[in-house]
């Protein structure tokens, strides 16, 4: 099974350009990173909450959610106010899955509520915790639900590296640290 990484803090505390950061951090040292963040922002035309998924090997990014918006199509899913794109956690799992050879640490964020239902990122993070040990899953996911998360995906040994928001950049710098080492240790 993958080592673990965990970055922690509850909604809008930008758990994702954390990760992005750490991510960058990472290549600055010479680990590969691959994986997937949600970003969040607002809609320009609407002013609604929007989020997209971003790869974290490349910067490509594709649409994910629209909040307070009726699903349309068989492909799209009502879930806390957010009309989630299936198709686009479909991309997402595979763009983990075509990177991963490459990577040292795959970024898995958004791990939450529609992870748990077995939906969203679930067959990403599944996926990704069942390689080898050579490989570190760095997780973002909310303090509110990082109990029942780590009892769903069976995250019983510590992780390797942890970081709770709000953060420093001095946190963030260490967190960067521990992973470099969790990487050159194995």
């Amino acid at each position: 099974m993958a080592r673990w990484a965990l970055i922690t803090g509850e909604k809008g505390q930008r758990k994702a350009e954390l990760a992005l950061q750490v991510a960058g951090g990472l290549r600055s040292k010479g680990v590969r990173v691959a994986g997937v963040v949600q970003l969040g922002s607002k809609d320009p035309a609407s002013e609604q909450k929007r989020y997209e998924l971003q790869r974290v090997s490349n910067g490509e990014r594709v649409f994910l959610a629209l909040e307070g918006v009726v699903p349309k199509g068989p492909t799209e899913e009502l879930f806390c106010s957010l009309a989630f794109r299936n198709d686009a956690f479909d991309l997402a799992c595979r763009w983990v899955r075509e990177d991963a050879s490459e990577a040292e640490v795959l970024v898995i964020g958004e791990v939450s509520k529609l992870e748990i239902g077995d939906k969203g990122h679930a067959a990403s993070l599944k996926w990704a915790l069942g390689l080898d040990d050579s490989k570190v899953v760095l997780i973002t996911a909310r303090a509110s639900q990082l109990f029942y998360v780590m009892e769903k995906f069976g995250l019983q040994d510590d992780p390797v590296a942890a970081l709770e928001m709000p953060g420093t950049d001095a946190d963030r710098d260490a967190l960067v640290e521990d992973l470099v080492e969790a990487v050159k240790n194995r």
